[in-house]
């Protein structure tokens, strides 16, 4: 069988009250040439039974359970491995995707053959049916030098959530394949959107074709378990709950010393644009300590 245009990758744990609307908005897409993959971290909810129920009726329906938890990032990377697809998108078990999603990404692709990500406008929605969206519309990842590019990427990132999101954008596997995947620490969806700066020049398709369930993200101890699986405990464990940030940053201080696109003076400039990043994070945390304190 030959291997599909495109992939849903959609790690899940525990995901019955939402994989089913998540599964069909993929599979009903204007662009039949796809493939959804699911990888199943052992859920143990009726998720096996809904995916098993819809693979039978679509054989683009690739449903895997992993033999072992392997995370929340572990699993992410897990389903991109999995998948077989030229261009690959990560969906989160609780998201869905327009019809013309992938219509639309891959006609951006065709225009701009050089970009290795395509990103759309989407909604953010609260579980209490709170939706938030905003159209942005100022500088993207879009220039000719990698260190630009780079500090770009981090400057939306520390700007505003609702800007760009990179993880759950439209990507070519292969290049997404050359990079470290999702780590297993927070924030390992900056660390990839990174390396994908760095990779070549974004595309933008103005149109919202995608919806993400928005919650508050957990914080301390309870994030550190989430994203790596808790693999560490004590004095360690709760150092490294306070350090995510820090830890970060050392990571993309360490794929800026090594990325074979950047030269000495564009590696100094990187380090500075992390710098300038981890102060802008920063300060929307104690920004969003005060206002939980006035509350």
């Amino acid at each position: 069988m030959a291997d599909p245009k495109f992939s849903f990758g959609i790690p899940v744990y525990n995901g019955e009250p939402t994989i089913r609307r998540t599964v069909e908005s993929a599979l009903a897409q204007t662009f039949g040439d796809i493939e959804v993959v699911v990888a199943d971290n052992l859920s143990t909810d009726a998720t096996e039974e809904i995916c098993t129920e819809i693979a039978l009726r679509d054989r683009r329906l690739r449903y895997v359970r992993n033999e072992t938890n392997l995370g929340q990032n572990g699993n992410f990377t897990e389903v991109a491995k999995l998948a077989r697809g030229e261009f690959f998108r990560w969906l989160g078990d609780d998201d869905w995707v327009e019809r013309e999603y992938v219509e639309a990404c891959l006609r951006a692709f065709g225009e701009r053959p050089d970009a290795v990500l395509a990103t759309t406008y989407q909604e953010h929605v609260e579980p209490g049916g709170t939706v938030h969206y905003e159209e942005y519309e100022g500088e993207r990842v879009t220039a000719a030098d990698p260190a630009k590019r780079f500090d770009q990427v981090l400057r939306l990132l520390g700007a505003n959530p609702l800007w760009i999101d990179p993880v759950y954008s439209t990507v070519r596997r292969k290049t997404l394949m050359e990079t470290g995947l999702m780590r297993s620490i927070r924030f390992a969806d900056a660390a990839v959107a990174c390396e994908l700066a760095l990779a070549g020049r974004w595309v933008h398709v103005p149109q919202r074709l995608a919806g993400r369930t928005f919650e508050p993200l957990p914080r301390g101890w309870r994030a550190y378990s989430q994203y790596t699986g808790g693999a560490t405990t004590g004095p360690v464990g709760w150092l490294a709950a306070r350090s995510q940030r820090i830890i970060l940053c050392y990571v993309l201080a360490r794929i800026v010393a090594s990325h074979p696109a950047l030269g000495p003076r564009q590696r100094v400039r990187g380090w500075t644009s992390i710098a300038r990043f981890y102060t802008l994070m920063r300060a929307r945390q104690v920004r969003r300590r005060l206002r939980r304190l006035i509350a």
